[in-house]
This record gives C-alpha cells, sequence and structure tokens, in this order.
C-alpha cells in the first residue's frame, strides 16, 4: 500500500521554506526586489539594515531557494529565484489584513556606492570607457 502522505522530509522542506518567510526583514527584503535586481549597499540604503545584517539574511532567503544571485566583477546582485512569490506574500498579506507599501528607494546611483551600476550612471560621455587607446 502507498503512502499518501508526503516524506517527513517533503514537509520539512516546506517547514524551512515558510519559515525564510517569517521574518519581517526576510520579508521586506522579497519585497525590495519585486521589481529589480539589487546589491547590498543598494538594500542597505533601501532597507536601512546594516550589511552585516542583511548578509545573514540573504544567506537564508538564498539557502531555502528564494532569491539568487549574480556577479560582476567582486559585486553580488541579488534578485527572486520566482516572481511568483510575490503572489505567495500577497496573499499572505490579505489573509492578515495588513496592506504592503511599496520599498521607498532613494535616488540612483546612490552617493559613493562603487557598485558597477551606480558607477555606470555616474559617468559621463567624457569619462565613459569606450575601449580606444589613447
Amino acid at each position: 500500500m502507498m503512502n499518501m502522505y508526503p516524506e517527513v522530509d517533503d514537509f520539512s522542506i516546506l517547514a524551512e521554506f515558510f519559515q525564510a518567510l517569517g521574518q519581517a526583514s526576510r520579508l521586506r527584503i522579497l519585497l525590495a526586489l519585486r521589481e529589480e535586481e539589487a546589491c547590498v549597499c543598494h538594500l542597505e540604503a533601501w532597507l536601512g539594515y546594516r550589511q552585516a545584517y542583511l548578509s545573514q539574511q540573504l544567506k537564508i532567503l538564498r539557502d531555502t531557494n528564494l532569491v539568487k544571485t549574480s556577479r560582476v566583477g567582486k559585486h553580488i546582485y541579488y534578485s527572486l529565484t520566482d516572481r511568483a512569490l510575490m503572489d505567495l506574500i500577497k496573499t499572505g498579506a490579505e489573509q492578515a489584513g495588513v496592506r504592503i507599501e511599496p520599498v521607498t528607494r532613494p535616488e540612483s546611483p546612490l552617493p559613493g556606492c562603487v557598485c558597477p551600476r551606480c558607477i555606470q550612471l555616474t559617468s559621463t560621455p567624457e569619462t565613459a570607457d569606450t575601449g580606444e587607446a589613447y
């Protein structure tokens, strides 16, 4: 006779998934990533969390496959693994009677930020690297 219930390990994986969603700062991080990928320096500016704290929370989100990373040089960008996650969060917020406010994003480029996106936005035609030798 077949067992009609998933293996305990399957439930454990599902429980870890919901535990990752069960912390307010991680939900804020996911909401900050809903529109576009971001580096830690941008998440710091947008959310007001320290870099070390963000790194801890992002590791949990990576370990549970809620966010993925891409690297540009030494800079790591974080993005949602699946945008359908926002539907789950929206449904949870509706059930709890909570209104989800958009994350306030300071203007880009961020002052003093050295990530490739900010550098690209601050470069002018005179300072942009054209790849040509002088």
